[in-house]
């Protein structure tokens, strides 16, 4: 009988030891997707992009955990279908929290668990732009009030 439960309790400690290297790697893939896009387009023809750091961000006046804005763009329709596939593997290993459209241009606006990431992807027929900001728990309603929106004074 103790000889059972031995073994049951290896092979549970086995199992536990072969599954912490997926659950792991399933948190570094949505970084890694995002590496790549910046990788593939961020000095690439057809592709303008912005890239913020903390300290000016501070200067901003934008404080709430953010460290770093990125943006990348283009209007190059040959690029377009490719640049978009790649975006959108990246944000389906997000978590959604909010999709529309509006006048034909679709906005998503995802977020990494714990709110490290927070990614905000727009794409029209012609046109696409993919804004990343980076940091430690970010307040959404920082993000908003980045592109125009009031912040509010609840945290």
């Amino acid at each position: 009988m103790v000889l059972k439960n031995r073994c049951g309790m290896k092979r549970l400690i086995i199992v536990i030891m072969l599954s912490i290297p997926l659950a792991l790697s399933a948190q570094t893939t949505y970084k890694e997707s995002l590496q790549k896009i910046y990788d593939n387009y961020l000095k690439k023809q057809g592709f303008t992009t912005v890239e913020i750091s903390k300290d000016m961000l501070t200067a901003m006046g934008v404080e709430d955990g953010i460290d770093s804005m990125t943006a990348i763009s283009t209007e190059d329709v040959v690029a377009l279908p490719q640049f978009c596939e790649d975006v959108l593997v990246y944000l389906s290993q997000l978590k959604q929290l909010m999709s529309f459209v509006n006048d034909g241009k679709r906005v998503q606006i995802c977020a990494s668990p714990g709110r490290t990431t927070l990614s905000i992807f727009t794409q029209a027929d012609t046109s696409a732009v993919l804004i990343t900001l980076t940091g430690s728990d970010i307040k959404i309603e920082t993000a908003t009030s980045m592109f125009g929106g009031e912040k509010s004074g609840k945290r």
